[in-house]
């Protein structure tokens, strides 16, 4: 009879602190007309409510360009103008808040889109001044950041290769959401064990 509670309390305590984990990724437009907002070099988007496994949190993606402004239109985001020009660069970087329901974890962003751009030479466009971590060979689409899904990286546009001018349009981040499950599992298997201990002493009375 002992092990039998002991079973079942170990089993409910199990169930109490367990959790489910997932991962997923989030889609970031950064050229949705008025999306986000801009102050001087910096723009910042702002995803409230994003759900995952249970956990609902807010996404804040902040993009800090070189130049003295940036600007955004439905067609993706620049640097001094709604483009991104040789030489010019941008900072992306991301912070979660408000999460409810469990724990997120931000594991790096894995892709980025391309847009608008004056030339399809895309060695022309990146150069040898563009980060190691891009890879430039789907410009059109969203394409894959190597290197480890970096937190926090930086675009610059190439200075070689003639004319170049291009967009970011959209940001991929990927997170991982552990979601603590509700109590109610342990707490029904708690009364069942209180009465079940009751049973037992009223049998021995």
């Amino acid at each position: 009879m002992i092990r039998t509670i002991i079973t079942m309390f170990l089993f409910a305590s199990a169930i109490a602190v367990c959790s489910s984990t997932s991962a997923a990724p989030v889609l970031l437009r950064t050229d949705t007309g008025g999306a986000g907002t801009i102050a001087g070099s910096v723009f910042t988007l702002i995803e409230t409510g994003v759900v995952d496994n249970g956990v609902t949190f807010d996404i804040q993606l902040t993009v800090t360009g070189s130049g003295t402004s940036v600007d955004n239109n439905t067609n993706g985001i620049g640097v001094d103008g709604t483009t991104l020009n040789a030489g010019q660069s941008l900072m992306f970087a991301l912070t979660t808040s408000n999460v409810m329901g469990g724990t997120v974890t931000f594991d790096g962003f894995t892709s980025i889109d391309f847009n608008s751009f004056t030339d399809a030479n895309e060695l022309a466009d990146f150069g040898t001044d563009v980060i190691t971590t891009m890879d430039t060979t789907n410009e059109f689409d969203l394409t894959t950041l190597t290197g480890g899904a970096p937190t926090t990286f930086t675009l610059l546009a190439g200075t070689t290769g003639g004319t170049t001018s291009f967009q970011i349009d959209d940001i991929t981040a990927s997170f991982t959401a552990s979601a603590v499950p509700e109590p109610s599992s342990a707490m029904f298997l708690a009364i069942g064990l209180v009465g079940l201990v009751g049973t037992r002493r009223r049998r021995r009375s």
